[in-house]
């Protein structure tokens, strides 16, 4: 299977670069998800998921041989949906021309201006720092600055009352603070520059205190991407490579801090290669070797309602969310020390469904994320034909791809609803603003404010290029 792996490494890779070659852009949508979630988080930690240090890790160095047959099945379900998603992707445009063609011209211009949006998103951004102090008041404890942050974090995130505060305030924070990022790194804020850069500050800090990685990452991925679509540093394949590892290292000091283990280029190798930062391959690969040796039933998807329904509403959501079947299935009893365990793309809806159900989400990932291409190569070729790039038009793209990312994956689909919070929040702002800033000019007797209109999507036929490189015409709603 070593073997397989690296040929399937080095195929992805190829068509990765090969879009690099033939339309300029390393990372797109489609190829960002590829290569986070697919080649990263899977064929890239194949060859070391079950390393002396990294079984050591989960403490199941007596389960080597079972995690090898493991493994090897999981790296094949992982094919068998990535084949599935790839052919998806090819073939979007010719299934579903009106609606590939739809979505790659549909202009949603916001009537609010960039300026209030950017208010949006400082008010957004701060009302979930507010709800992640309220936590910290209410436990009194901030858990990355405890003695021991990471049983810190587990033990509140599963037994205090107070818990949906910060989980929820984070992720809302994520969604304004990677709007600010984004436009403070472009040059595209007009307005309230100092506000915005305060507030990406306060929700960094914030969002570090609370010991989690993600909601510190975030900000920070989107707004990378974003820059690296229209900043003046486009992404090269050094530039990639050096974003990446820098990731990878802050993830790893994160980590380091939060199990105490010491910074050292030692620690941080095998916490980089070894430890939880490259570990979902490694901890489904264990979730798959329990699930096939206890003979557990499919759960015929109650993990993937279970992560977009609250309690409250969905009472079975406390023994079906991916973090308690997790736990259970490992025979792991003591839910305050840990969270769950985490998977990689393919593996929890095999769980679920089997091989028809990574089959599905195969076929549904690479038709979504498609449609993402599309509409991110119209949006450059407009922005190369009149130089003026449509900021926050480039933003939704790939705020909604991440959307995406976090909805394929059971154990990230909780994350969904907070940040689509904060994006309400944000536009629902700026909505208000510009009403109170139209009754104000009014009685004044002053003219509206020119709302922000973006860029007319009207490129002619034949202008851009997606994946594949061939020029594709959009006539007569044919793609």
């Amino acid at each position: 299977m070593m073997v397989l792996d690296i040929l399937v490494l080095s195929g992805l890779l190829a068509l990765v670069y090969y879009q690099y070659r033939r339309s300029g852009i390393l990372v797109s949508p489609g190829a960002a998800a590829l290569l986070m979630n697919v080649i990263l988080g899977v064929y890239f930690a194949y060859p070391f998921a079950l390393t002396y240090q990294s079984l050591e890790t989960i403490h199941q160095l007596h389960n080597y041989e079972g995690l090898s047959i493991a493994a090897d099945k999981l790296l094949g379900i992982v094919m068998l949906g990535t084949f599935s998603a790839l052919l998806a992707y090819r073939y979007t445009p010719r299934l579903f021309p009106r609606l590939a063609a739809k979505v790659a011209r549909r202009s949603l211009q916001p009537r609010s201006n960039l300026s209030e949006l950017t208010l949006g998103a400082c008010i957004s951004a701060l009302l979930g720092v507010a709800s992640v102090w309220t936590f910290f008041y209410a436990v009194n404890q901030i858990p990355f600055l405890s003695y021991d942050p990471a049983y810190t974090r587990s033990s509140l995130g599963y037994g205090s009352s107070f818990r949906a505060f910060q989980w929820v305030g984070t992720f809302v924070s994520t969604t304004g603070c990677s709007f600010l990022l984004a436009g403070l790194a472009t040059g595209r804020l007009v307005r309230y520059k100092l506000l915005s850069f305060a507030t990406v500050i306060a929700t960094l800090v914030t969002n570090l205190l609370t010991a989690s990685r993600t909601p510190f990452i975030l900000p920070i991925l989107v707004g990378g991407l974003v820059y690296s679509t229209i900043g003046k540093k486009k992404f090269t394949l050094v530039r990639a490579f050096m974003w990446t590892l820098g990731l990878f290292v802050v993830v790893a000091l994160i980590q380091a801090h939060r199990f105490r283990t010491g910074v050292s280029l030692e620690n941080m190798w095998d916490e980089v290669i070894s430890g939880n930062t490259n570990s979902p391959f490694r901890d489904n690969a264990w979730l798959l070797m329990k699930f096939e040796d206890n003979r557990f039933d499919f759960y015929h998807g109650k993990t993937v309602i279970a992560g977009y329904i609250p309690s409250r509403f969905l009472p079975f959501k406390e023994d079906y969310n991916w973090g308690a079947v997790t736990l259970n299935l490992v025979h792991w009893t003591d839910r305050y020390s840990w969270l769950g365990i985490g998977h990689v793309y393919f593996g929890d809806w095999y769980f679920n469904f089997g091989y028809p159900g990574v089959i599905f989400v195969g076929v549904l990932m690479g038709l979504v994320f498609r449609l993402f291409d599309l509409r991110f190569f119209r949006l450059l070729g407009e922005y190369k034909r009149l130089g003026k790039p449509d900021f926050y038009s480039m933003f939704r793209v790939w705020f909604f791809w991440h959307i995406a990312c976090f909805a394929f994956a059971n154990g990230t689909s909780m994350f969904v609803a907070p940040r689509l919070i904060g994006y309400f929040i944000m536009i629902t702002v700026a909505a208000v603003s510009r009403k109170v800033s139209q009754v104000g000019r009014k009685g004044s007797g002053l003219p509206d404010a020119v709302p922000f209109t973006g860029l007319p999507l009207t490129v002619s036929p034949g202008s851009w290029s997606g994946i594949g490189g061939k020029r594709t015409a959009l006539r007569g709603g044919k793609l």
